[in-house]
């Protein structure tokens, strides 16, 4: 059954109010971005997704999934701060928004959780810790555990995904290095994670039941809560850095337009050699990392096939 909380319910449509009122500051993508991704967060949250996962492991791995990384991944690319408060009526950005973000507090806490290192662990600090067994096992039976484990990856998630894909340029936003990096670093915790989930051969989360679990023995349940960590999951991360490095060309050959038209200095004979020299090998920086993720990705699938093989 469908599980419509006040609260959820509530931000849910305060927050398309907001967006709808402002989304002419939005572009047709943005906008398709900015409502996919607060339909499948009210969709994991509300929907019977939400009861089922407290009765499968992979189920509430699908879960995890959209709170963690699909959705906060889908509302950072969708860029909705300007949207956001462009809509909100004068007297609430006077009264509430304002009084509440302009605090030095405030806007340091945000820069600092913003900065690529501290939002990437606290990225995999959150991916981690509560796939602990005795930790999952008390988000089950308390409710108050349950909806704190939904807020802090959400979270954790947002600031990540936002600090990745900010749409704001160096120096003002992160560097573009760094962003990769940071995807990478949690790529690599990801893959052998979700391997080990997806080839254990033991029931490490016997909280969810000793019975059949939607129709699998326990272990298959595991097993494919691995996987779904294991595939979707890092795939999503080879192709942010995709974007990453898209983006990052994108404003190199912006910056060479600018030189080329005389913004900045003189144009050289040889800047337009150079300008071509960089952008293929950012290109080929692009698909040596991307072939990186791929091979290392496969290369854990086959060891964990092998490994199953040889215990089997």
């Amino acid at each position: 059954m469908w599980t419509l909380t006040p609260f959820v319910v509530t931000a849910t449509l305060l927050v398309l109010w907001l967006y709808a009122r402002g989304a002419a500051h939005a572009s047709a993508w943005q906008r398709i971005g900015f409502v996919a991704g607060t339909a499948l967060l009210f969709l994991a949250l509300q929907s019977p997704l939400d009861a089922l996962a407290d009765h499968s492991f992979a189920v509430h791995q699908v879960q995890h999934l959209v709170i963690h990384a699909l959705a906060p991944m889908l509302l950072s690319l969708s860029a909705p701060a300007a949207a956001l408060i462009a809509g909100m009526p004068a007297w609430l950005r006077r009264r509430a928004y304002v009084p509440v973000a302009s605090p030095p507090l405030v806007r340091g806490t945000f820069a600092l959780l913003s900065l690529p290192v501290v939002a990437t662990a606290h990225f995999i600090a959150a991916l981690l810790f509560w796939l602990v067994p005795a930790v999952q096992e008390q988000t089950l039976i308390d409710r108050f555990a349950h909806d704190a484990m939904h807020f802090s990856m959400l979270l954790a998630g947002l600031f990540f995904y936002f600090c990745v894909f900010d749409p704001r340029s160096p120096p003002t936003g992160s560097g573009y290095g760094a962003r990769v990096f940071a995807l990478l670093a949690a790529l690599f915790v990801n893959v052998p994670l979700g391997a080990y989930l997806s080839y254990k051969e033991r029931v490490l989360y016997p909280a969810y039941g000793a019975a059949e679990r939607a129709g699998l023995a326990p272990l298959i349940d595991e097993r494919i809560g691995g996987l779904i960590q294991y595939v979707p999951g890092s795939m999503m991360f080879v192709i942010a850095v995709l974007l990453v490095l898209a983006a990052w060309r994108r404003r190199e050959m912006r910056l060479e337009g600018w030189r080329s038209r005389g913004f900045a200095r003189r144009p050289q004979a040889h800047d337009a050699l150079a300008a071509s020299t960089l952008a293929r090998r950012n290109v080929r920086l692009g698909l040596t990392l991307a072939g990186f993720c791929i091979f290392f990705f496969a290369g854990a699938i086959i060891a964990g096939v092998l490994a199953h093989m040889a215990n089997g």
